[in-house]
């Protein structure tokens, strides 16, 4: 029973209420900026470089391992096995 007293004091002390606030000022701070860059930045820079569509456009920081399906690796555990 401590643990629900010591989230009582916790709780009551306004910790709580503030980190709801916080968390809805993020996520509202997230969604404004996210439109901010798509709808106001992108599309004239989109312009400047001859109607580029940025949603295709990325740069390979690192290659990475090929992976297999399932079944292949079923395969080759099978193949090991004998």
């Amino acid at each position: 029973m401590k643990v629900l007293e010591e989230f009582k004091t916790f709780a009551l002390r306004g910790n709580m209420i503030e980190l709801a606030v916080g968390f809805t000022v993020g996520a509202a701070f997230t969604s404004i900026a996210k439109s901010f860059i798509n709808d106001i930045v992108m599309p004239p820079l989109g312009l400047l470089l001859g109607r580029a569509d940025f949603k295709d456009l990325f740069i390979l920081l690192k290659e990475g391992r090929r992976s297999s399906s399932p079944a292949q690796r079923s395969n080759r555990r099978r193949r090991l096995a004998r």
